[in-house]
């Protein structure tokens, strides 16, 4: 086997390499396929290759072969390319004959891992080398092991044995915590075969024989998956830390289930080699994990999992099809390149705070705003960049929010939309479509029916498509308002409250091909929506008019997940305050090719931008 063969890597790590010829926090993310010399070439010259192709001068010295080589192997922890060329590479290579490396494998990425809790590389990274905390002997990252592979067995196959085994006909009926006690009561002891079922995993036997343990986890898994991390010590040898539950505002009967599990999960993974491997050290950026086979994989310091991208919305959109304005990517771009983080502790002490501070699930904002609520808030030097902002445009509405001038318009209208949709939008929509899940509703089917001068109802691509537009059309930076932004601008409830119950209305309804109106909620294949008459306008302090239903809603900009199938935002109800038919806007987020038709619901929208202070 050649050299090059034996370093290359089954995951294609992303390393932060230094910008040559810049500041020292500007970063390149170079993919390696590899830690040979070979394999450190390849990387910078496909760097600059994709550069070049985006138009780039790649005379520029930030992008000098030399010095990316340079960088890229400071990264591994080398002094220069030389280094590693003439000494480094030697003597890597001696290294893992000393230790018995002999096959490349990807010893990270555990298919059969408790929901949504498999650990990624940048996660073992940040814990070996910016947790402060020593080098641990041996990781668990569960690949190879089947105790969770099992899919389909759980809550009911663990009554069922349980019942059987303990004559308990209403085992059901016990709490949780008498649940889990069935993992000690009948410990090791096999309880149940199960038996292949189609979404098991190919490397998954044709059956597994389950432990009352293996069962318990299994048929708790969610709750399984939040002491699944490395915070605690739960997946490190030796343990020196406690484990640390990754649930939140919780009660003490919870998190005390949540220990039991862990006791049990510790003890079973504690019983097998497979799942575990050994840590070694090879300089100060560069550990390798180990099995007794000689299977290994490898970490670097400062590593991420893939290159950063500020676009969510790929292969939906491209980049230069999105509004410059559509959501600020500031707090990403900084977890990303600010080196020297724990990202998981960070987002597990912004979510701490998040509810010690008077948060709630009600008024969860995702991720990365309490991130960056949690970084401001303890001075961790992080600011927002300055936004976009134009002269004022009085075609809309200016209100003071914030200490800013937002200015927003009415709500968008069948004939301004049509505009954009004839012109431009129809046959690009229907490429874009089917780039999702399914096919986006008919906007004629949800719009033909109504006065043009009445609120179009879309999806939120429809939307994002349209503020593009309208950006090119005006030079504004147009986007979508913000939950915090509607909230501030909308009309007072006591404003709604005194319209009576006009204010809270159904006024859309259904009609056939056949034009009979039809019940709620219908899932024929073509019909209309239409708004019913005498709709129910009201205006906020500043004359900004909005249509108050229980049936009808404004996307809002705080979008979440990533294209092409998980993208999902608010639709803000005026008749409500609230989520369309629903809860806090915050929570209760709908997929972005939403339009409201089964049941008789219409989805508009609105656009503003930033003002200068002094225009």
């Amino acid at each position: 086997m050649s050299n090059k063969h034996l370093l290359r890597s089954m995951r294609s790590p992303t390393l932060l390499v230094q910008k040559p010829a810049t500041d020292s926090n500007l970063y390149w993310d170079i993919p390696i396929a590899g830690l040979h010399s070979e394999h450190i070439k390849d990387a910078v010259n496909k760097l600059r290759s994709a550069r070049q192709k985006t138009g780039e001068k790649i005379s520029n010295p930030s992008y000098k072969i030399k010095d990316l080589l340079n960088n890229l192997v400071v990264s591994l922890g080398a002094d220069s390319y030389e280094h590693w060329l003439l000494e480094i590479e030697p003597q890597l290579a001696e290294f893992m004959a000393d230790h018995n490396l002999r096959e490349p494998s990807n010893l990270i990425d555990w298919n059969n891992a408790p929901p949504r809790s498999a650990l990624n590389a940048r996660q073992i990274a940040d814990r070996f080398f910016n947790s402060g905390r020593p080098l641990p002997k041996r990781l668990f990252t569960g690949v190879g092991n089947h105790m969770f592979a099992a899919r389909g067995y759980g809550l009911l196959d663990l009554q069922y044995a349980a019942s059987r085994l303990t004559n308990n006909v209403k085992f059901y009926s016990l709490s949780v915590s008498e649940q889990i006690k069935f993992a000690s009561t009948h410990r090791n002891q096999i309880v149940i075969r199960a038996d292949r079922l189609d979404d098991w995993t190919d490397d998954t036997p044709d059956y597994l024989d389950m432990t009352a343990q293996e069962l318990v986890l299994n048929a708790f898994n969610w709750e399984v998956s939040t002491i699944f991390n490395l915070l605690g010590d739960s997946l490190v040898h030796p343990i020196v830390n406690p484990e640390e539950v990754q649930l939140y505002n919780a009660n003490e009967e919870d998190l005390n289930e949540r220990r039991e599990l862990f006791k049990i999960f510790r003890e079973v993974i504690d019983y097998s080699d497979s799942g575990w491997f050994d840590v070694i050290r090879f300089n100060g950026n560069l550990v390798f994990l180990k099995d007794a086979s000689g299977r290994f994989d490898w970490v670097v310091k400062g590593q991420r999992n893939q290159p950063f991208s500020g676009n969510d919305l790929y292969p939906i959109f491209s980049s230069d099809e999105l509004p410059k304005a559509l959501g600020d990517k500031s707090i990403q771009t900084h977890l990303h390149y600010k080196k020297d983080i724990w990202l998981e502790q960070l987002k597990h002490l912004a979510e701490h705070h998040h509810y010690n501070n008077g948060g709630n699930l009600g008024n969860y904002p995702g991720e990365n705003a309490i991130v960056e609520r949690y970084l401001i808030a303890t001075n961790k030097n992080f600011s927002r960049p300055k936004q976009k902002s134009a002269p004022r445009d009085y075609k809309f509405t200016p209100h003071a929010v914030s200490n800013k001038c937002l200015m927003v318009s009415n709500l968008v209208t069948i004939d301004e939309f049509l505009r954009f949709y004839h012109l431009e939008w129809a046959e690009r929509r229907e490429e874009k479509s089917k780039l999702t899940s399914h096919d986006w509703y008919s906007l004629p089917e949800m719009n033909i029916k109504d006065p043009v001068d009445l609120p179009v109802c879309v999806t939120w691509f429809d939307a994002i498509a349209y503020c593009k537009y309208l950006e090119k059309e005006t030079g504004l930076p147009i986007r979508l308002l913000m939950i915090d932004e509607w909230r501030e601008i909308s009309p007072s409830r006591s404003a709604i409250e005194a319209l009576g119950p006009i204010a809270k209305s159904h006024s859309v309804e259904a009609i056939s091909v056949e034009g009979n109106v039809l019940a709620s909620p219908t899932y024929l294949p073509h019909y209309f929506t239409r708004f019913k008459p005498d709709l129910c306008w009201v205006n906020n302090e500043q004359g900004l008019e909005f249509l108050s239903s229980l049936t009808f809603g404004e996307w809002l900009g705080d979008y979440r997940g990533s294209a092409p199938g998980n993208i999902h935002a608010p639709v803000a109800c005026t008749a409500s305050g609230i989520a369309l038919g629903r809860g806090p806007l915050e929570r209760e987020l709908f997929e972005a090719s939403y339009v409201g038709k089964n049941n008789h619901l219409k989805v508009g929208f609105r656009v503003c931008y930033l003002a200068e202070l002094n225009s």
